[in-house]
């Protein structure tokens, strides 16, 4: 489902809604999110994810080219868990 699809689904589930307001939330929404997973908060979408962040560990890697050995340095990835009810939703 691209942008346009779930502009034109969720104005047909919403009375009211037209597709410009609906892409003005769904800006927000990733706007608030961004801000609160930067702000190493967690997000929790009621039925279908749970979002954060976790701090992924340093390590040493190695350059294919020359097997080199290099470190790679520690860094902050976001994570997703979905909740029961959207598994068992699609768990046909």
């Amino acid at each position: 489902m691209k942008k346009q699809e779930l502009l034109k689904g969720l104005t047909e589930k919403v009375e009211g809604l037209t597709q410009k307001k609906a892409d003005e939330i769904l800006k927000a929404l990733a706007e608030v999110i961004t801000e609160e997973l930067a702000n190493g908060g967690e997000v929790v979408i009621p039925d279908i994810v749970k979002l954060g962040t976790k701090v992924r560990a340093g390590r040493i890697g190695v350059n294919p080219k020359t097997q080199e050995k290099i470190e790679i340095a520690e860094k902050v990835v976001p994570t997703a868990k979905f909740t029961k009810t959207l598994k068992d939703a699609i768990a046909k």
